[in-house]
């Protein structure tokens, strides 16, 4: 069945111009393919002309396939490719599904389907001065582990991914890394296949100057209100797309117990300059395509020049791509302008640069997608990713240097939906710099312990929580508070003055004894037993009562350990403090037996503790 342009006449006055846009004329389209292209260019190559782009070759649009819906829909169920809502329309979605069966071949499972580019090749510089860095213990891995590093490491040096350093170089590397196996899940099964990087921490390189995409500029990409819909594409492995130079590759060795020493011949990602070479690579694939060199033209008379995918025509327009290292979105307004775009721009530049595309990571005619961890919605809407929104949420509380700059950096993508965000991050901030002053508030998450007081004119009380400082438990003050007496209260005993104070405090801070188990130290013995006790009148009744719904122990220390709380209990004045009544003194550890029960009685008239 031959392809039905006549079901689509809207698109055809679209295709005209992006034909001609590609200099190929609209009546030889579907004769011209990849093959002739090469054919004519690698005869111009033999003419030695010296160019300064890496290639002669051109993207070129592939003829649509004439299989039947039948077959191309068998394909498609296995291809892991999905459809979004808003490709609307049979005929439509028959349309990009033999676009996608054209670029069949741009989706790659195993490593030997996966040439080189000639785009790009990768180089690596070293400071000055820094001195090879060989790691002589290798790590004991587990027995799934291990496993999987020497099978990945086979495939690699069968698809010629490395390559020993005695074969290609005629001796040993004085560099030599240690292998890091990476989880692909948070929670991996056992057995599960891990991927495989290398710690190169230690190969100092001088980055190049070119410039890393901003974050900021994808979301602001996506946020364009006029988007209906968007695409997005994630390379398959797009670093090992990329050869590294042959001097470059001996400081990249590694070895492994069992096998000789290797190099990679393609790009490591644990490099640190390897994001810096991804992105040139596809700034090659995507950029401005110059005309072919001393005049020669391509096979539809056209002299082989391409305008960029990554900028408009137009300043009052959009480009309709942006990529962040191997992840590329798309955004369209209506289904032809997205028809036209793929087949005649993105998906011949991704095969004419030799890429290939994970194919169940590719998302098309999506109304939302999510996007370096937020979710961005057709016409500008966008919230961050639940899960990561989650995962925020339940953050540990950091206890170092180390985790609060985690934890700062974690939130960064929080800033839109925060009022004020930097204000309320400042505490956090600050505990960052070197000069910064250890500080300490009230943890809801640690139990709370108040020391109190009483003197004649006032009472006062410090409250502390235990932290810890360096792997030791420490006490640390979280708040300070005293009150003065009214002259009602100056007239209590000694024992109702503390009580008055326990009271007072326990209730003004209840929010920190209600959910955890707090403690009440005081340098009065006799006020420990007051919870239990069962001879209560009048106001000691009622003041038992406010404690016994809070979560409180009291608890006797001895005066020295006290002299904060009474400290502020005291006023200027040279008036006699809180020393105990006389009678106290003589009697203090006096108790009274009533019907056998030996305790106090907690009453002001006859018969009370006072009477001792």
């Amino acid at each position: 069945m031959k392809f039905p342009w006549n079901l689509s006449s809207c698109l055809w006055p679209k295709m005209i111009f992006h034909c001609k846009v590609l200099h190929i004329p609209v009546a030889r389209q579907n004769e011209i393919n990849t093959e002739s292209l090469l054919a004519t260019l690698s005869h111009n190559n033999s003419q030695n002309i010296n160019i300064p782009f890496p290639t002669t070759r051109r993207p070129c649009v592939r003829k649509l396939p004439e299989e039947t819906i039948d077959v191309i829909n068998e394909w498609f169920s296995t291809c892991g490719v999905k459809l979004g809502s808003q490709l609307i329309g049979e005929i439509n979605q028959n349309l990009i599904l033999r676009l996608l069966y054209t670029y069949r071949d741009l989706h790659a499972d195993k490593l030997e389907d996966m040439p080189p580019t000639d785009l790009y090749v990768h180089k690596i510089k070293i400071k000055a001065g820094t001195k090879p860095w060989n790691k002589r213990k290798q790590k004991r891995w587990p027995a799934d582990k291990k496993w999987w590093l020497h099978k990945i490491v086979a495939e690699g040096v069968a698809c010629k991914m490395y390559e020993s350093t005695i074969a290609a170089n005629g001796q040993f590397s004085e560099w030599n890394a240690q292998a890091v196996l990476v989880d692909k899940t948070s929670d991996p099964e056992w057995g599960a296949e891990p991927r495989i990087t290398f710690n190169y921490r230690n190969v100092k390189e001088d980055l190049p100057g070119a410039r890393m995409p901003l974050m900021s500029t994808i979301h602001e990409f996506l946020d364009d209100p006029k988007w209906k819909f968007f695409c997005q594409f994630d390379f398959k492995h797009s670093y090992w797309s990329i050869s590294l130079d042959q001097k470059s590759r001996h400081y990249l060795a590694f070895t492994l117990d069992d096998l000789q020493q290797m190099q990679p011949t393609r790009l490591p990602q644990g490099s640190a300059s390897a994001t810096f070479g991804l992105c040139e690579a596809l700034r090659i694939v995507f950029g401005d395509i110059p005309p072919l060199p001393d005049g020669q033209k391509l096979p539809d008379g056209s002299d082989g020049s391409f305008h960029s995918l990554l900028r408009s025509d137009s300043p009052n327009e959009r480009a309709h791509m942006s990529f962040y290292m191997d992840n590329i979105f798309a955004a369209f307004s209506d289904f032809d302008e997205a028809f036209v775009w793929l087949r005649g721009s993105f998906f011949p530049r991704v095969a004419w640069g030799r890429f290939k595309l994970s194919f169940k990571k590719v998302f098309l005619f999506m109304e939302s997608i999510v996007a370096l961890g937020v979710q961005h919605f057709a016409g500008g809407a966008l919230k961050a990713k639940p899960a990561r929104a989650e995962k925020i949420r339940s953050w540990p509380v950091p206890t170092n240097v180390e985790k609060v700059r985690a934890f700062l950096a974690s939130i960064q993508i929080t800033k839109p939906w925060i009022k004020s965000f930097s204000e309320i991050s400042r505490p956090l901030t600050r505990l960052l710099c070197s000069s910064s002053t250890e500080r300490y508030g009230y943890d809801p998450e640690k139990t709370a312990s108040m020391y109190t007081d009483a003197s004649k004119y006032g009472t006062g009380c410090v409250i502390i929580q235990y932290h810890d400082v360096k792997g030791v438990l420490t006490e640390r003050p979280t708040l300070y508070d005293s009150t003065l007496l009214n002259k009602t209260q100056r007239n209590y005993g000694t024992y109702k003055r503390e009580l008055l104070a326990i009271v007072t405090y326990a209730k003004k801070y209840s929010y920190m004894f209600a959910g955890k188990q707090g403690k009440v130290m005081t340098d009065h013995k006799p006020l420990t037993r007051f919870l239990e006790s069962p001879y209560l009148e009048g106001i000691y009744a009622r003041w038992n009562a406010d404690l016994s719904v809070l979560n409180l122990d009291i608890e006797y220390i001895s005066g020295t350990r006290n002299v904060i709380a009474d400290a502020l209990s005291r006023t200027i004045f040279p008036d006699p403090d809180s020393e105990p009544d006389d009678i106290l003194l003589d009697h203090g550890s006096m108790e009274q037996s009533i019907g056998g029960v030996t305790d106090w009685v907690w009453k002001d008239c006859v018969g009370g503790y006072a009477e001792f």
